[in-house]
């Protein structure tokens, strides 16, 4: 709970009684830490979640300068406005700061404010009291988001390090992920095919090697069924006329139980055809050379052959 939603418990609108609620209590029904600030940015009144959110007791937050515990804070915040205002509507939208607790300890922590009007009386708050202060520690969401990055870069270096053609569609079938092997294999940059159709850049063909309907190839029968596929030997066509073999690999992408896109995975057996190609060429022209060197030992063979005959026919004259 902040104060956008609470304000109506400090409103002068709502007064309250103090003989049966002290102002501690009342600020201390808060769940967030919220320190309140006089126009010279001294903490006035502070709650409890505040003073054990900074390690401090309550009696050393208040009469502290606000800045001890929010080095960045706005001054401008504690200034009142050009133009007149209904008191106890937030100044501003939630703010990304750093607080300093006791110890030097700092830690990331978000803050929204509520101007007061110095005119009214809220309780037994201070009267002339400016501002006060939603403070809330963010910490473990900012770690969160920061393995989120790190993760999120991981993930980017293995995408673009893959030597498979990686495809990401939405459930409409329009591509939200390519990564370079697969621009390379589509013919074009990664940023040229975001929200492009995937078939309509890339054909699958059938045994006879025409076109397949739309709905029979594999990202659409993943998209409508859920469930994976796997083709070996695929014939593909791109969109360039380019045709190829590769085996392709299509998998869903769920979230709460419902198909949000599909992930193809294209091995281009092109390479492995010309490294079979080359391999056959090899063993072809080493077939041809010993074919050529049996039959020059052949003829060498005869050759000696023939010359033993005459040498074993020829007599010497008496």
């Amino acid at each position: 709970m902040n104060l956008e939603n609470s304000h109506a418990v400090l409103s002068p609108e709502r007064p309250v009684r103090q003989a049966a609620r002290p102002h501690e209590e009342v600020v201390d029904l808060l769940p967030d830490a919220v320190p309140i600030v006089d126009d010279n940015g001294t903490v006035v009144r502070a709650n409890q979640a505040a003073a054990a959110l900074l390690g401090h007791e309550r009696h050393t937050v208040e009469g502290r300068g606000v800045l001890d515990f929010l080095p960045s804070f706005d001054w401008n915040l504690t200034r009142p406005p050009a133009a007149p205002e209904d008191p106890g509507i937030p100044h501003r939208a939630l703010l990304r700061t750093t607080a300093r607790a006791a110890g030097g300890r700092s830690f990331a922590a978000e803050i929204s404010t509520v101007r007061l009007d110095r005119h009214a009386l809220y309780g037994s708050i201070p009267y002339g009291s400016s501002l006060a202060i939603s403070l809330r520690d963010v910490t473990s969401g900012e770690d969160a988001r920061a393995a989120l990055s790190r993760s999120l870069l991981q993930a980017e270096a293995v995408l673009r390090t893959a030597g498979e053609a990686l495809i990401g569609t939405d459930a409409e079938g329009r591509i939200d992920l390519v990564n370079p092997a697969a621009a390379r294999l589509l013919g074009g940059k990664a940023a040229e095919f975001g929200g492009r159709e995937l078939l309509s850049l890339l054909t699958f063909l059938g045994y006879d090697g025409e076109p397949l309907d739309a709905e029979e190839a594999p990202p659409a029968q993943v998209l409508r069924t859920g469930r994976a596929s796997r083709l070996p030997a695929q014939e593909l066509r791109t969109g360039d006329g380019t045709r190829l073999t590769a085996d392709v690999s299509a998998r869903p992408v769920t979230e709460e139980g419902r198909i949000v896109g599909a992930v193809v995975a294209l091995t281009d057996r092109r390479p492995y055809e010309r490294l079979a190609d080359e391999y056959v060429a090899a063993q072809t022209r080493s077939t041809r050379h010993h074919k050529a060197e049996l039959e020059r030992e052949q003829q060498r063979a005869d050759l000696a052959v023939d010359h033993a005959r005459e040498l074993s026919e020829f007599s010497p004259a008496p």
